[in-house]
Parts: C-alpha cells; sequence; structure tokens
C-alpha cells in the first residue's frame, strides 16, 4: 500500500532550472560514463548524457515537492547500490526513492528489461522503497522545466504487473497502473498532461 502522505506531497509541481539540472547531471553523467566498459553500457557518452539530463530533472523536481526529502549526493559507484539504486531519501516515511522518467506523451510507463532486472536486483539489495515516475516539460522562455509526478509504485509488488508491450519498440514491456491503482499497489497523478500535450502538438 502507499501512504497517503504522497497526495499531499505530489498534488503540485515544480519547476526546475536548467542551471540546476546541468550540475547534478553534468556531475552524475561523468560517473556513468567513467564506468560504462566495467558496466557494459554500451550507450554513446551523448546518449548517457541526455539520458541523465532527463533523470536528473525528475530527481531534483520530486525532492523539491517533498520538504522532508534530500537528493542522494553520493559519488556514483556500481559497485556500491546504495550510491545509485535510490535517488531521494525521504526522511517521514524513511522511504529510499528512485525516480524514473517517463516521456510527456506517453500514457503507458515502458521500460527495457535491463531495467526490470536492474529493480528486481537492487530489491534484494535493499533498495528502493517505492519508484516514482515523472514527466518534464522544457520551457526554454524560462530557462528550466516543469516537473510532474505521473506515479508512485510500491517496487515489491511491481512483477505482479508488469505487462508485453504491444508496440513494436526497444522497450518491450509496461507497467499495468491501473490495475496497480485498483489493488493499492500504486497512485498515478497528472494524467491530463498527456492528453493536454497531445492536442498542444496536433
Amino acid at each position: 500500500m502507499i501512504e497517503e502522505n504522497y497526495k499531499e506531497w505530489f498534488s503540485e509541481v515544480s519547476f526546475v532550472k536548467n542551471e540546476r539540472t546541468k550540475e547534478r547531471t553534468d556531475w552524475q553523467a561523468a560517473g556513468i560514463i567513467a564506468n560504462k566498459k566495467k558496466m557494459r553500457d554500451r550507450r554513446s557518452d551523448e546518449t548517457i548524457y541526455r539520458n541523465t539530463w532527463d533523470s536528473m530533472v525528475c530527481e531534483i523536481g520530486i525532492s523539491d515537492l517533498i520538504p522532508t526529502s534530500y537528493l542522494n549526493l553520493q559519488e556514483f559507484n556500481y559497485k556500491d547500490p546504495s550510491t545509485h539504486a535510490w535517488d531521494v531519501y525521504e526522511k517521514t516515511l524513511e522511504d529510499h526513492l528512485e525516480i524514473k522518467w517517463m516521456s510527456t506523451g506517453s500514457t503507458w510507463w515502458t521500460f527495457t528489461t535491463g531495467l526490470w532486472t536492474k529493480i528486481k536486483k537492487n530489491l534484494l539489495r535493499g533498495y528502493p522503497d517505492k519508484i516514482v515516475v515523472a514527466t518534464h516539460i522544457a520551457q526554454p522562455e524560462l530557462d528550466g522545466s516543469t516537473v510532474y509526478p505521473r506515479m508512485v509504485i510500491n517496487p515489491h509488488t511491481f512483477d505482479n504487473y508488469i505487462r508485453e508491450s504491444k508496440y513494436d519498440n526497444y522497450k518491450p514491456f509496461y507497467y499495468d497502473h491501473l490495475r496497480a491503482l485498483s489493488d493499492g499497489e500504486c497512485l498515478t497523478f497528472n494524467s491530463e498532461i498527456v492528453e493536454n500535450n497531445r492536442l498542444q502538438n496536433t
């Protein structure tokens, strides 16, 4: 079950300046790039940086929405899950949160086999207590992005709601948040932004 606290914390959205995102992205991406051969990460440095940027915007934005939280500031060490298996710590519930980015136009959170395997492996190591999925929309005129919480997921029941995606892309799985929501294993937020974004781009 997901605590009611999250409904209060995620009743709003947050705005993150690009300067803050760049500082955290530069630091985090450097650690990943330095270790990518050891981790067998085949992404280009540019792809790693772009993916990290999306994640960092969401991490900062989610932490800003929770007054009793702080970001994981430990130096990246691929052998030590405490440095990378959680992104935000919430002090009231003592929750380690893993923050995941979801594209604005997506109705479902889709992911690769590798991410699913990583989540299961980290759970055996004690992380995370919750998975938070978020979307960000860039606002160039304001030199930043607005961050929208989308889901809070109980990772311990994560496997129960994994479905095979019917879309032909490199992410073969999706999380069935509708079923998880009805079972009390997930909370959802800001679903209307998908439709609003679709209408703005048609």
